[in-house]
């Protein structure tokens, strides 16, 4: 647990997740799972609560250093020898994506995204949340998905067609029920050739196809 470092946490009234760098690997632990022989027993804005044989560890967001990283990246730029470090941490990554429009809504609905960029966003989860952000959808208590409660203008989300208000429904026709489900796809996403997110968007389901090459 020495080499872990908290990137972030999502919380709601009854779950959530903590996404922690485990040296090369990025792991999504959620709410009462166990990573490791540690339970995440809590969760804070920037703090994760873990047990193991009955003792309690903290594990925070290091503010302070990912500044400090930040800082060191942009002093370093316009060095090539430094072009992979600088990018990890950079602000947004410009995903070349293309995409197919609906002519009579002007919505997107099937795009092409390369695998490098997906595992950008893999590696770099704290740039997920600065630019997309979620909150549950509960009917009768029970999870039936994650609304977008922000995206960011001109950010690679919303050129993948997410908009503000969307209900995430399903995955790759699998109903979302739990975090655990969203751990499965956020831990091989990588190694996927398709996905398929079905949507609410102002009371209509739609789809959004991606092919990842």
């Amino acid at each position: 647990m020495k080499k872990w470092k908290l990137i972030g946490t999502f919380l709601s009234k009854n779950d959530g997740f903590a996404t922690v760098e485990d040296g090369k690997d990025v792991q999504l632990i959620v709410l009462n799972d166990i990573y490791k022989g540690y339970e995440l027993v809590d969760l804070k804005i920037e703090e994760a609560i873990f047990k193991n044989s009955g003792k309690s560890y903290s594990l925070k967001i290091d503010n302070e250093k990912t500044r400090k990283d930040i800082t060191d990246a942009k002093n370093k730029k316009g060095n090539k020898n430094n072009k992979t470090e600088i990018e990890e941490i950079s602000e947004d990554k410009n995903m070349n994506i293309e995409t197919k429009v609906d002519p009579k809504t002007n919505e997107i609905r099937s795009a092409n995204v390369k695998r490098d960029d997906i595992n950008f966003y893999v590696k770099n989860v704290g740039q997920i949340w600065q630019n997309i952000r979620f909150k549950d959808y509960r009917e009768d208590r029970q999870l039936k998905g994650f609304q977008v409660t922000f995206v960011k203008n001109g950010s690679s989300f919303q050129q993948l067609g997410l908009q503000t208000g969307d209900i995430i429904l399903a995955i790759n026709g699998e109903e979302v029920t739990s975090y655990a489900q969203v751990q499965k796809y956020y831990t091989n996403i990588g190694k996927m050739k398709s996905l398929n997110l079905k949507i609410k968007r102002n009371g209509e389901e739609k789809d959004i196809d991606y092919a990842i090459n």
